[in-house]
C-alpha cells in the first residue's frame, strides 16, 4: 500500500506530520542565522548556499594562523560542523524512523 493512500487515514497523517515536526526541529536550527552573509562570494545567486553556521571558514582563510583570533573561531567552527553532523545524523534517525512506522 502506498502512502499516500495511507494519508486518508486521520491518525497516519497526523503521525506524519508528527515526524515532520520532529525533522523541522532538528534541521532548522542548523541553518537559522539572525545575519545575511555578505562577503567574498555571493551566495544569492545560486540555487545553493553554504550552511550559515558554518560561513566562518570564508574568514578563517583569510586569517593569519599564529592568531588568537584564528584559533578561536576555527574552534566555533568545529563546534558548528559537530552541530550539523549530529542534526544530520538525527535526521537520518527520524525519516527511518517514520519510513519504518508509517510503512507498515
Amino acid at each position: 500500500m502506498k502512502l499516500s493512500t495511507k494519508l486518508e487515514n486521520p491518525e497516519t497523517t497526523k503521525k506524519l506530520n508528527d515526524y515532520l515536526i520532529k525533522l523541522a526541529r532538528v534541521t532548522v536550527p542548523i541553518n537559522h542565522s539572525t545575519t545575511l552573509y555578505k562577503g567574498k562570494y555571493d551566495y544569492m545567486g545560486t540555487r545553493y548556499k553554504p550552511v550559515n553556521v558554518l560561513q566562518g571558514i570564508n574568514e578563517l582563510v583569510e586569517m593569519d594562523p599564529s592568531d588568537g583570533r584564528y584559533h578561536a573561531l576555527l574552534t566555533k567552527l568545529l563546534c558548528a560542523r559537530n552541530r550539523v553532523s549530529d542534526a544530520l545524523t538525527s535526521a537520518i534517525e527520524i525519516v527511518d524512523e517514520a519510513l519504518e512506522k508509517l510503512g507498515q
